[in-house]
């Protein structure tokens, strides 16, 4: 079994929201990211390297090596 340890860093790229999930992971241990919007906002993608990797508001995958994600969110008019 392979100890190394992997920082996965996640972060809000925009307001409206927060992130769950950023930590230390073991290689190949499931990571799971979650993207939770405050009240007026919705979550719109993961970007990792300015490329949007995932538009679902859990993103998971394998440690296999270090990662650094955004979530971003857009506000709308509540009714």
């Amino acid at each position: 079994m392979n100890g190394t340890l992997y920082q996965i860093t996640v972060g809000a790229g925009t307001p409206g929201g927060a992130v769950l999930g950023a930590g230390p992971y073991l290689h190949n241990e499931l990571v799971a990211l979650t993207a939770e919007p405050e009240r007026g906002y919705r979550f719109l993608y993961w970007l990792e390297n300015g490329e949007i990797v995932s538009t679902d508001g859990t993103l998971t995958f394998l440690a296999t090596e270090e990662r650094e994600l955004e979530a971003r969110f857009q506000g709308f008019d509540r009714l």
